[in-house]
């Protein structure tokens, strides 16, 4: 019974003082993820609002690319979305970038605000050639899609 005292007590301590030394950090790390701070993230100008997705999707000008897994755009996805997730540029580009048209607007988006996978495709179409006018990212992603009543596209009848 002492050993258990002493181990939670050692836990709790270790907690209080990761906590202590975050709060006094130059840059601390937030303890919870908000839109707030996926906002900041995103570069000024290219966040696509809730409100023009549908209609930028209704227009059929726009290509989608979902930064999320595979596995997950294999799940649901918005309907005529391209996959491309995020960690396929892991192993340097991914064959399909090259099909994706440059003078194209391109909406790209994952699970939502507190998901980075967009970003980092954003970025990394950015690196390879990609204009920044022609790349809006969703903030919202494929939860604020599906909240919104956006239709879902299942698994095998998707593109990409």
């Amino acid at each position: 019974m002492r050993t258990l005292s002493q181990v939670t007590l050692l836990c709790i301590s270790g907690a209080f003082l990761g906590l202590a030394m975050n709060a006094l950090a130059p840059e601390p790390l937030p303890l919870l993820a908000s839109a707030d701070l996926f906002k900041e993230a995103v570069p000024e100008g290219s966040d696509v609002a809730t409100s023009e997705l549908r209609a930028l999707w209704e227009s059929g000008e726009v290509l989608f690319i979902d930064a999320r897994s595979e596995e997950a755009f294999s799940k649901g996805h918005i309907p005529g979305a391209f996959s491309l997730p995020y960690k396929a540029f892991e192993q340097g580009t991914p064959d399909l970038v090259n099909d994706l048209p440059k003078d194209q607007q391109l909406v790209i988006y994952c699970d939502g605000a507190d998901c980075h996978a967009s970003k980092v495709v954003y970025e990394k179409l950015l690196e390879l050639g990609f204009e920044e006018d022609k790349l809006r990212i969703f903030s919202g992603g494929w939860t604020e899609w599906v909240k919104q009543g956006g239709e879902v596209e299942p698994e095998g009848q998707g593109v990409g």
